[in-house]
């Protein structure tokens, strides 16, 4: 958005606008209420988002963050090939963190941070995780170390989770 005064009518003002190609997108705001979408870091210390304006559902799809994926070796990971909650504390430096906040910002900072996972699992059963606040984010905290990648499926909660989860969850605006 552009704000601009024109102090003298008939005065005017250019501006010029470029997109620039950017295969490897880190951080998104995704203007459709459902789809799918792939957080990766691509190997390098960075921190990505993957932030909706809508309260959704997030469902894990699969993910490999703070873990060396190797095919054909059997344990493949410190973590036992499973999912790990409240990496932060128990001192790892890569992490999907799962937000939720009211729509007062979309800088995640300002959101309540519900999940914070790290781990392996190409195909987890039931992680599925209500995000009734307004404004919702994926998080993935990337030390550099690893090649993090998380691809989950969001879509719009239901009512009747929003009646079940925003009294719980969500702080009075």
């Amino acid at each position: 958005m552009i704000h601009w005064i024109i102090l003298k009518p008939g005065q005017g003002f250019s501006i010029n606008v470029r997109f620039f190609y950017n295969p490897k997108p880190c951080n998104v705001i995704s203007k459709e209420p459902a789809g799918r979408y792939t957080l990766s870091n691509y190997g390098h210390e960075k921190n990505c988002t993957f932030t909706v304006i809508y309260p959704v559902n997030i469902k894990l799809l699969g993910m490999v963050v703070g873990t060396k994926l190797m095919p054909g070796v059997s344990r493949q990971m410190e973590t036992e090939n499973r999912i790990l909650r409240e990496c932060e504390k128990r001192g790892y430096r890569d992490w999907v963190e799962i937000k939720s906040g009211y729509p007062d910002s979309l800088d995640p900072t300002f959101m309540t941070s519900f999940w914070k996972l790290c781990g392996y699992a190409l195909d987890p059963k039931n992680m599925n995780f209500p995000l009734p606040c307004g404004i919702s984010s994926v998080r993935l905290v990337s030390s550099g170390v690893y090649v993090n990648s998380v691809e989950f499926d969001f879509e719009n909660l239901a009512d009747s989770e929003m009646t079940v989860y925003k009294p719980k969850m969500c702080p009075e605006s």
